[in-house]
């Protein structure tokens, strides 16, 4: 039997005499409990086959504002992240997650002690936010959600972080309602905020089978007015949420089963450059993603592959070389940088260069939800595109929305910074191959321009918007100074691959982890090709020298 009403001395002299493994379950049975903990194991074996998460939404009812002021804790900054980065406080991916919180309307306080940053503590009052696994909640008004509270290690013991509670709640302003999501398991922040005031309002489960769309479900745990917006936002994501990639992902088990990606990433790709590339996925999935092809792939940034071209030579190359695209450079790419930043990726954003730093809009996302009429657009005439989104929508190039649809400069400078490359994806993302020569001239050579001006180093490197492309285009491109041109044509990259012709994998934003492996390793681009009739051996990239 286990006595928990031990002296220090004697648990500390326990705790030493036994392994760290066994130490640290020791430590999670006394801390969950053993029904809790054998849950746990059993869901981790479940885990490739079925996930769930759990959290309570905590509310702080007839909330009427509270006053705290301390002299350590100061608001955060992105001078104050730069400064405790350059110092050490900070580690790249913690600064690069700081940096997204402030970029998504986030406010923040710190700490300093002895000059050093010893914690934070956030909160939010608009945008999206995230919570669970895969929970995504648009914060409805006034509401503000508590979020993100961390001491550093050294600094704990003198009461910091009841500190930083107190401020942040402080922050909130007294016409809004504070909530905060925990998980069940978590029983000291629960006890925590329940001397705050917080009540139980709702549970909120999440949970998908064999990688397909996560499922919610909100039950009530008391009758809170204050929590019913939350509620109703919450009820409007589950709604969204239909459909499922469980029949994608069964079908992506059994291929990998089958041993052919494998035998194409191991052996037929292991040197060639496999170059992939993405829109605008989900932050989490793409973690996943990213975590699954530091295991499988070596990370390459597009100089050394340029480099590598232009010498028709493989030899420096590592193993299973992979290059990571992103196109467009929407704004919630932001929100992937730290992942890129965590596994060191040298990655690519293609941006379209009049639309970042500004609240223009991409002239596609208008069609979004008319994929008919989008299909027909791309197979008109660039000027009849134009009238017809102005005609329709009223979208121009240079009109201004509510809000930004791309990345900001100063977004661009820290993924530069972090190891990231930009390139062009020309001025307004028009199809080159429908516009004339002047516009077509014009997009490849005024985006380079402009985003060198921009972001004050030289961009290099283009990616085709749509992928369309003929010998017009390839004048064009060399006629601007690019070293490399990505297109959407599949295959690898070989020492003899025409730089100006890059082939690329697409994977899917909604991708799982086995669909985003069979999407890279080429084997999913090759059966549609199949499908449609189309031989392999045609699609293979252009060698050096060849029309695009």
């Amino acid at each position: 039997m286990w006595h928990l009403e031990t002296s220090w001395p004697a648990e500390q002299a326990t705790l030493d005499t036994v392994t760290p493994i066994t130490s640290a379950l020791c430590n999670r049975v006394l801390q969950y409990g053993w029904r809790r903990c054998c849950l746990r194991a059993l869901q981790a074996l479940l885990r490739p086959a079925y996930r769930s998460s759990t959290d309570l939404l905590f509310v702080l009812p007839d909330f009427q504002g509270q006053y705290f002021e301390d002299a350590i804790l100061r608001p955060i900054t992105q001078e104050t992240i730069d400064k405790a980065l350059q110092a050490g406080d900070l580690c790249p991916a913690e600064a690069q997650l700081l940096t997204c919180f402030l970029d998504e309307g986030s406010r923040g306080i710190y700490a300093a002690v002895y000059g050093r940053l010893a914690g934070y503590a956030w909160v939010q009052d608009s945008g999206e936010y995230r919570f669970g696994r895969a929970g995504r909640l648009t914060i409805p008004p006034k509401v503000s959600v508590v979020k993100n509270l961390h001491v550093f290690p050294e600094f704990r013991g003198i009461k910091l972080g009841q500190k930083l509670n107190a401020a942040r709640l402080a922050m909130i302003n007294p016409r809004r309602t504070p909530v905060v999501f925990i998980v069940p398991e978590n029983r000291y922040a629960i006890r925590n905020w329940e001397k705050y005031g917080f009540q139980r309002a709702l549970e909120v489960k999440q949970w998908r089978w064999i990688g397909g769309s996560w499922h919610m479900k909100l039950t009530r745990l008391a009758k809170l007015p204050e929590a019913e917006p939350i509620a109703r936002a919450l009820d409007v994501t589950k709604k969204v949420r239909r459909g499922s990639h469980v029949g994608y992902e069964m079908l992506c088990l059994a291929l990998r089963l089958t041993g052919i990606p494998w035998l194409l990433r191991e052996l037929y790709a292991r040197r060639k450059v496999t170059i992939i590339n993405y829109h605008d996925p989900a932050p989490e999935l793409f973690f996943e993603h990213i975590a699954y092809f530091s295991r499988n792939y070596s990370f390459v940034s597009i100089d050394k592959v340029a480099r590598a071209l232009e010498r028709h030579d493989f030899s420096q190359m590592p193993p299973k070389p992979l290059l990571v695209t992103i196109d467009d450079g929407h704004a919630g790419n932001a929100k992937l940088f730290g992942t890129l930043a965590r596994y060191k990726v040298p990655a690519v954003v293609y941006a379209v260069a009049g639309v970042v730093d500004t609240k223009r809009a991409l002239w596609f996302e208008c069609l979004r939800h008319e994929p008919d009429l989008l299909e027909d657009v791309k197979r008109s005439a660039d000027e009849r595109r134009r009238e017809l989104l102005k005609e329709k929508y009223g979208h121009t190039d240079t009109r201004e929305y509510d809000r930004r649809s791309c990345l900001s400069a100063q977004e661009l400078h820290r993924f530069t910074s972090s190891g990231g490359t930009v390139g062009s994806h020309t001025l307004f993302h028009p199809l080159l191959d429908q516009c004339d020569d002047m516009t077509g001239e014009h997009e490849c050579t005024a985006s380079r321009s402009m985003l060198e001006g921009m972001l004050g180093t030289r961009v290099e490197h283009f990616a085709l918007p749509n992928g369309n492309a003929d010998q017009r285009i390839r004048t064009w491109i060399q006629k601007a100074g690019y070293r490399t041109c990505r297109t959407t044509r599949a295959g690898w990259a070989t020492p003899y691959t025409d730089p100006l012709a890059l082939p690329n994998f697409g994977i899917a934003d909604t991708a799982g982890v086995r669909q985003a492996a069979i999407q890279a390793c080429g084997l999913w681009d090759y059966l549609k090709m199949l499908t449609k009739g189309i031989w392999p051996r045609e699609a293979h990239c252009c060698r050096a020298g060849q029309p695009l």
